[in-house]
């Protein structure tokens, strides 16, 4: 499976209205991440940004930030993503 994804990084996360300021964006086409674990993907995204993620989070199609944020934290997580990407 091939992705394409905006990648946005170092802003940060506004409460009221709840949305992420200030991002560095990196657009990717072709990933591929059919044979990639949930770490490679990780090893994968951080060599993309440059080691700047803490945290790494996705907002699901057609949501808002406010109802449509995941976040990505292991290997399930990683599957659901998949699933919805």
């Amino acid at each position: 499976m091939s992705l394409a994804i905006d990648v946005y990084h170092t802003g940060c996360f506004v409460p009221k209205p709840f949305y992420y300021a200030n991002p560095d964006k990196e657009s990717v086409t072709g990933v591929e991440v059919s044979n990639m674990e949930f770490k490679e993907f990780m090893t994968y995204l951080r060599s993309l940004i440059r080691n700047k993620c803490r945290d790494v989070y996705y907002c699901l199609q057609n949501r808002a930030l406010v109802d449509g944020l995941r976040e990505l934290r292991d290997e399930d997580d990683y599957v659901r993503f998949m699933d919805v990407g």
